[in-house]
């Protein structure tokens, strides 16, 4: 059990340094050239690791297109629009407006699958978690912009949310 909570709370660091890094990166990187990077990156590293186990990786070119689309959609769209967003919030209120994804998810869930209702289960801890990343700080405006302004950058992590969920 103690096991279990240690590698949750390092992924849980893992996932939300990202944001932090995000919001260093995008001081000096555009966004989507950051986005395209952070892609990239990850894809060398995983064909490397692929390589390195020996495998092939598949062929034919509507596999590749579809995963070329599946890749803009559920990872460059929204990291594109997460750095956009971070340009004018705080990594912080960015983690929490894509903490919501989960919550989100449930209830997309009860709607859309078939079969026993076991999705809301874990409902209460999902919509707790907002709140317990810090909730308050959502409050806080971001500068010296009217509000009109300050409420399109979490816009855009809205958007990456709904573009992350739709993979």
């Amino acid at each position: 059990m103690l096991r279990h909570l240690a590698l949750m709370f390092l992924l849980a660091l893992i996932w939300s340094s990202s944001f932090m890094a995000i919001k260093v990166g995008v001081e000096t990187i555009p966004p989507l050239t950051l986005a395209a990077v952070r892609v990239i990156l990850a894809a060398v590293i995983l064909y490397g690791a692929t390589l390195l186990r020996g495998e092939r990786l598949a062929g034919g070119l509507r596999f590749w297109t579809f995963c070329f689309l599946l890749g803009v959609i559920g990872n460059g769209l929204p990291f594109t629009l997460i750095g956009w967003g971070e340009q004018r919030i705080s990594s912080g209120l960015a983690a929490i407006l894509m903490s919501v994804m989960p919550l989100a998810t449930v209830v997309m869930a009860h709607f859309f699958t078939t079969g026993p209702d076991h999705a809301w289960a874990g409902a209460p801890t999902k919509l707790a978690r907002p709140a317990r990343a810090g909730g308050a700080s959502v409050s806080r405006g971001g500068g010296n912009e009217p509000r009109h302004l300050r409420l399109r950058p979490r816009r855009a992590d809205q958007l990456a949310v709904d573009a992350w969920m739709s993979r």
